[in-house]
């Protein structure tokens, strides 16, 4: 009996939204107007009051729109309007990967929640290269965690071919390192999405980029012998210097005969071409800098052919085979 009873109750509520539906179709005892651009909805108020917390607060606040008996909505798709008004009516609601945006947004607007619910469901089952970049927004956008965490990791899973697409340019420089970092050593991969980010973003953003790439995290081989010898890292000598650093220290850091052999080669590193900021945040504070005498006195001789010196180097003390090498200076 009380399958029955639930069977009916589904029956009866499917047959009312079906003859409001006919109602709209046959515009008959229509008594609102949603209008978006030239395209006008005819529709019933009791119905839209029922199903949309938005319309219901409009109705039943008695807002100017009620009084006037239409509202004119801006700023959205009129196709979106149509799918959430059809959705009012039916129950039912087929969205694409084209239009999911645009529905989303008015459901959203709408307040139409299990319309909205739809669209996220949809969503994670078709994601694709194609789209995966606008899933993963969306889900941020409307703060769907779930989703968002699928999302990326579809991403990351295919990054390699997502990057060959026009959608990768729409990234923005935070997202592409973030998602660079997730990739696991796959340091040709991360290269290639940052180099083809560089060349369509410009010079200038692409420079500032550069300054974020964990260069330290590449073998020192693909450095050396992948990343020199392109065009864009030639054309930017913060980047050479950068990239020779970080391949001399991997070096180094292969094995212990490697160590002992790193003064020599710091030797070779023209240390007068790097900034005084990259000297004094990144070489200054390397180990294998710190626990060698010959690096600190290369390193010293460097500081004080600096005109600039005395700017971010208030004392140093530097202990060598010979002595103590001492200078202090006043700082403004």
């Amino acid at each position: 009996m009380d399958d029955f009873k639930k069977s009916a109750k589904i029956t009866h509520s499917l047959n009312v939204l079906s003859s409001f539906n006919e109602l709209k179709q046959s515009d008959c005892i229509c008594n609102f107007t949603i209008k978006v651009g030239d395209k006008s909805f005819k529709v019933h108020r009791d119905l839209l009051g029922a199903v949309s917390k938005y319309f219901k607060g409009m109705f039943s606040s008695n807002m100017v729109e009620a009084r006037n008996g239409f509202v004119v909505m801006k700023d959205i798709c009129a196709d979106a309007v149509g799918q959430c008004v059809d959705f009012m009516y039916t129950g039912e609601a087929n969205p694409t990967m084209e239009s999911v945006e645009n529905t989303l947004y008015a459901s959203h607007l709408m307040q139409l929640d299990v319309l909205s619910s739809i669209c996220f469901d949809f969503m994670e089952n078709n994601l694709s290269v194609q789209h995966c970049l606008l899933v993963g927004r969306l889900a941020r956008l409307y703060d769907r965690t779930e989703l968002e965490t699928i999302a990326e990791r579809f991403i990351v899973d295919n990054f390699e071919s997502l990057i060959l697409g026009e959608d990768f340019f729409h990234l923005s420089k935070e997202k592409l390192i973030f998602y660079g970092q997730k990739l696991n050593k796959k340091h040709e991969v991360v290269w290639h999405a940052v180099r083809r980010w560089i060349s369509n973003k410009g010079e200038k953003i692409g420079s500032e980029l550069m300054e974020t790439l964990h260069f330290g995290e590449f073998p020192y081989k693909f450095l050396l012998t992948d990343l020199l010898t392109d065009s864009l890292v030639k054309s930017s000598s913060d980047a050479k210097k950068k990239i020779k650093w970080e391949a001399a220290l991997k070096w180094a850091k292969q094995s212990r005969r490697h160590q002992k052999l790193f003064p020599d080669l710091f030797e070779l590193i023209k240390l007068q071409d790097f900034s005084g900021d990259f000297i004094r945040q990144t070489v200054r504070n390397e180990p294998l800098v710190e626990e060698s005498h010959k690096c600190k006195d290369l390193l010293l001789d460097v500081l004080c052919a600096r005109t600039e010196v005395k700017k971010y180097v208030p004392h140093i003390a530097v202990s060598s085979d010979t002595g103590i090498k001492t200078l202090n200076f006043q700082t403004n």
